[in-house]
């Protein structure tokens, strides 16, 4: 997937670049599914992409938000959708989820109507659909587990757009649950996760990674302060520093969790890597000898 020439091999193709490389490049000629906000006459709302896959089956790209909700009390959901292309399904569902792999979900019965006939501009649709939270929300403080409101498109082996805008949903005494629901702000308040088929969004593996993003170069200079930073460490614990043996220490499993998975395209862990690796470099001042004390 990665271009020919020898600038793109020298210094990479740029952070973050692969999703879209491997979006438009990819060997399989699979189409991902994507996430994206739309503006169209001032109105902002988010634009849900099933995936297309020749197997006519893949993984979905869910959109996510963290909500507080009630056991056994009836909600409703309200929102208007625009769909545009063959058969796409719009799944909607509360799921009990840390931060992957959702496990007791309820589902909205949200179903679609069928595009109107002779209209070659696709209309906005509104809903509003009452379901009851069941189970969801129980347990004690600490043991109960966070919920979250899912968004996904789905369709056939062709590639389907639902567009999706003033979602709400409320409470039996109208209280509003759903934070920045008319995608005002874009992202602010959603998630976005692909459970189970992360590959075409992130390498999984850090030396690959870098490799794609910043070339031979970077990844020979991250090599080096590697190599430098490592060193100096265990020179600092052989002499007794419990301080760098655990900064090596800590290196060292950032290490081995890189080799199955992509840990700098997340930019907090990025910026706590090159931290510690800032830490490794520096150098302890000096303490003053005692012939040099002034008296």
């Amino acid at each position: 997937m990665q271009p020919s020439d020898w600038g793109d091999r020298l210094f990479g193709m740029g952070s973050g670049s692969f999703p879209a490389t491997y979006y438009w490049h990819n060997p399989q000629r699979e189409v991902p599914a994507s996430i994206a906000y739309a503006d169209e006459g001032g109105n902002r709302y988010v634009r849900l992409a099933s995936p297309g896959y020749s197997a006519g089956y893949g993984e979905l790209l869910r959109l996510l938000q963290r909500l507080t909700v009630q056991p056994a009390t009836r909600y409703t959901l309200a929102l208007d959708v625009r769909r545009t292309g063959p058969m796409p399904v719009l799944l909607v569902r509360l799921c009990q989820r840390q931060l992957l792999y959702a496990q007791g979900c309820v589902n909205v019965p949200l179903r679609l109507h069928p595009a109107q006939l002779g209209n070659p501009v696709a209309a906005w649709q509104h809903y509003e659909v009452p379901f009851d939270s069941a189970w969801l929300g129980t347990g004690a403080w600490l043991l109960r587990p966070p919920v979250q409101l899912e968004l996904a498109a789905s369709g056939t082996a062709t590639s389907s757009v639902l567009e999706v805008d003033n979602l709400s949903l409320r409470a039996p005494g109208g209280e509003e649950l759903i934070a920045n629901g008319g995608f005002t702000q874009a992202n602010n308040y959603w998630f976005f996760s692909s459970d189970h088929h992360h590959l075409p969004w992130h390498i999984k593996s850090m030396a690959l990674h870098l490799l794609v993003e910043t070339g031979w170069c970077g990844a020979l200079s991250m090599l080096a302060l590697l190599a430098v930073a490592g060193t100096r460490l265990l020179r600092q614990a052989a002499r007794g520093d419990s301080g760098a043996l655990a900064c090596a220490a800590a290196l060292l499993g950032f290490l081995v969790v890189g080799l199955f998975d992509s840990l700098l395209d997340v930019p907090r862990i990025a910026l706590l890597c090159y931290l510690m690796l800032l830490c490794a470099l520096l150098q302890p001042v000096p303490s003053p000898s005692i012939e040099s004390t002034p008296p």
